[in-house]
């Protein structure tokens, strides 16, 4: 019982609420929290009560370094947020090596922003996430002077939070070392780019020896990157799906000649396979013909003698 009861105080006590002082801030990285250990996790409120930056963010942040789970920033709710992409916009999680140590630090997107705050809870690990008051930040960790890389970030304007790991956010695109796992992805098209343009009357198709010629020259298919391309500058997988969508049109425009010619092939071999029918019997006919010249002449040799 006391054991029970020494364990949910202790429990209790490292998940109390830790509340930041009310802020006004200018653009900048700032860090809210920071973990001195190897493990941490902890749910966050941060709110933005400054007019038309008005927002509140919640999300659950876990450095866990060395472990399958790795490190994470899972967003709960984010709301408010207004055209101009102001107030806080981004969250990130610096870590570097085992016990290294980790920040928690988030992006304020305008000057003079008014009323931040924030509040860390569900702080339940040994060591945990410790509040750091809107501190500038930095990527020196705190436990041993190392230089941290980001090991997880979400832009909130951008993707309402998605999570990257492994990676960085640059410029709105996603960058990531590990796998991206996903039920559906849609990718829009300009329009005009997509390759139906290929069964128009003026599309000019290669001829099979042009292509041929193409292939032996330059190793890979016609608007189609090379090898050495993508391996240099990876892919654009929208663009490279029409592209692709194009070849499988060109190569179904090369299936339906190709099925021509065989038609075409094989109406000329049943007009010579019934020619040479005809001249089969022609020729039978003769040979019939030339036995009874042959019978009539033996006939009229007989009649001679």
């Amino acid at each position: 019982m006391s054991f029970l009861l020494f364990f949910s105080l202790t429990s209790l006590a490292q998940s109390a609420i830790q509340v930041s002082s009310n802020k006004t801030l200018d653009v900048g990285w700032y860090t809210i929290a920071k973990n001195i250990g190897n493990r941490a996790s902890a749910k966050f409120a941060l709110r933005v009560a400054d007019g038309h930056n008005h927002s509140a963010v919640h999300f659950y942040a876990q450095h866990h370094f060395g472990a399958a789970l790795s490190s994470k920033i899972v967003v709960l709710a984010n709301s408010a947020y207004n055209v101009n992409k102001a107030g806080v916009t981004r969250i990130r999680l610096v870590q570097g090596g085992t016990y290294d140590g980790a920040y928690i630090q988030v992006f304020v997107d305008d000057e003079d922003v008014a009323n931040c705050y924030f509040e860390i809870t569900e702080n339940i690990q040994s060591a945990g996430w410790t509040l750091v008051d809107w501190e500038p930040a930095t990527m020196v960790l705190p436990s041993n002077g190392v230089t941290g890389t980001v090991a997880a970030q979400v832009d909130l304007d951008v993707n309402n939070g998605i999570i990257l790991t492994d990676g960085i956010w640059a410029e709105g695109n996603i960058i990531s070392k590990s796998n991206i796992e996903s039920q559906k992805v849609k990718v829009t098209a300009q329009p005009g780019s997509v390759p139906d343009y290929v069964f128009a009357e003026d599309y000019r198709l290669l001829t099979i020896n042009q292509l041929a010629e193409y292939i032996k020259a330059n190793s890979h298919l016609p608007n189609i990157p090379s090898a050495k391309e993508i391996e240099t500058n990876g892919q654009n997988v929208g663009e490279l799906q029409l592209k692709l969508l194009e070849k499988i049109e060109e190569l179904t425009l090369y299936v339906i000649e190709q099925n021509e010619t065989i038609e075409s092939l094989a109406a000329g071999y049943k007009k010579l396979e019934a020619k040479n029918k005809r001249l089969l019997e022609e020729n039978d006919d003769i040979r019939a013909m030339l036995v009874d010249s042959k019978q009539e002449l033996d006939k009229l040799k007989r009649g001679v003698k």
